[in-house]
């Protein structure tokens, strides 16, 4: 089952509805995670941040945190449970809902545009439940293969001006470029279109 507020992906190809949220975030929990690209957490300074690691040398590495928490992730949240208090206001959980149902609509219609053999976007998209999973019920790591278009850019959740700009740099090198600037060009003008 899929909790209809759980946002997914953070980075590059992270989820809409997470880059809002990091965009919008005032109080930031980071439970064991390493995670390095600190451009796609909140600015530093705007959150208050809290981190959970058992690892010392992870704790306030990627982001300023205000509480370093030294210990096994489930003990401690266990310790914290007691002092947490459920909001009764409950309408910024159910805005992030919307907004995930409105992201998959996104997804699947970038999943089934064509592509030869897959659209990048479709494993995207279903990097979730969704998966055909014997993959995700297995008791070891398993490597899933997809080979995609490699004339499709997959896109981010929000392109930035300095991205774009990378992006055409890179084009220049590539024989293809014409059909990836294409395909993106589509994607984008699509995407603008959802917003209107």
């Amino acid at each position: 089952m899929t909790l209809p507020f759980v946002t997914g992906a953070i980075g590059l190809l992270g989820t809409k509805p997470s880059s809002d949220m990091m965009e919008e975030c005032d109080t930031l929990l980071m439970i064991g995670t390493g995670f390095p690209w600190a451009e796609f957490l909140p600015k530093d300074g705007q959150a208050r941040a809290i981190q959970i690691d058992i690892a010392s040398d992870m704790l306030g590495l990627r982001y300023p945190v205000e509480v370093n928490l030294h210990g096994d992730a489930v003990e401690t949240l266990r310790a914290l449970l007691p002092l947490i208090h459920r909001k009764t206001d409950r309408a910024w959980e159910e805005a992030i809902a919307r907004q995930m149902v409105e992201w998959r609509e996104t997804l699947e219609g970038r999943a089934i545009a064509e592509a030869h053999p897959v659209h990048p976007q479709r494993v995207v998209y279903e990097m979730s439940p969704r998966l055909p999973d014997n993959a995700l019920a297995a008791d070891r790591p398993v490597l899933i293969e997809v080979k995609t278009d490699p004339n499709v850019a997959p896109l981010p959740p929000h392109v930035t001006l300095a991205q774009a700009k990378t992006f055409m740099s890179s084009m220049k090198k590539d024989r293809n470029a014409m059909d990836v600037i294409a395909d993106t060009a589509r994607q984008v003008i699509e995407g603008i279109r959802e917003r209107l």
